[in-house]
């Protein structure tokens, strides 16, 4: 292990987007507590033996805690290169075998990333302009649990105006019906990389629509939840993307057969 000063050292040399503790006593300076992450989404803490999907792990601080609880391996999935997140610099330090693949939510396919037991899903769905799409390439890869953590306007939302609002100001009904709230521009805290700003009982809505169960969710600032695979995507059995799979929704997710199948009953 290296030793305090020299982790301190690269600790210093690296633009950190999330806080962790990279050794006893020494954590990085990052706006995203991993811990608290995966606290509140039930991640559990023990993960020995299962394959692990990070979707968006940027400095790969999520990847690495999940090796560190065990995981016989991770794949990050990153759209940036690694030399914007410094992620080859923070796996040698480590000695880590995280395997870091360029891509999105948007690549994931059986034929070429294979099945994953737990699939960390952590600020992405709101930067998505195909938020479903991307649940439903999860569930695609899933055969186990996914974990979410999201922006969410069940706190505040943009008005009318593009002023920031408590949700209960603009509407009693807000945080009691499924909504998504869409930003065409600068709108949500003068970022151009967000799209759809949901909120609780929507998000849970929408993995329960990919064909997941979710067993725990809750608001604390941001969205967390966990959920299980359980099926099909009720869209398959209720919907055209389902009754004409082959006409509509095949060429987007490949054959029913390559999907995962839920992990049996334990």
């Amino acid at each position: 292990m290296p030793t305090t000063k020299e982790t301190e050292a690269f600790v210093a040399s690296v633009v950190w987007w999330q806080g962790w503790e990279i050794q006893p006593g020494i954590r990085t300076p990052g706006p995203n507590d991993v811990a608290r992450m995966m606290s509140l989404c039930r991640v559990p803490e023990d993960l020995t033996g299962k394959r692990i999907l990070d979707i968006g792990g940027w400095n790969g601080c999520c990847s690495f805690e999940c090796e560190r609880r065990g995981a016989s391996a991770v794949v990050m999935l990153e759209p940036n290169p690694p030399e914007a997140t410094h992620f080859e610099r923070i796996k040698s330090f480590l000695g880590s075998r995280v395997e870091r693949v360029r891509g999105t939510v948007y690549d994931l396919d059986p034929k070429t990333y294979g099945y994953f037991d737990v699939v960390l899903f952590f600020g992405v769905v709101y930067h998505l302009r195909y938020p479903l799409l991307g649940i439903d390439n999860i569930r695609r890869v899933c055969r186990g649990e996914v974990f979410t953590e999201s922006a969410i306007i069940d706190e505040a939302a943009m008005d009318a105006s593009g002023m920031l609002r408590s949700a209960d100001s603009i509407s009693i009904q807000m945080n009691k019906t499924p909504l998504l709230q869409f930003a065409k521009d600068r709108e949500y805290f003068n970022d151009t990389t967000n799209w759809f700003i949901p909120n609780q009982i929507a998000l849970d809505d929408m993995l329960a629509a990919g064909g997941f169960a979710v067993s725990h969710s809750v608001v604390n600032g941001r969205y967390y939840s966990r959920a299980t695979v359980v099926g099909e995507p009720p869209m398959l059995t209720r919907a055209h993307e389902g009754f004409d799979y082959g006409l509509h929704s095949e060429r987007l997710l490949g054959p029913l057969s390559e999907w995962a199948s839920p992990t049996p009953p334990r």
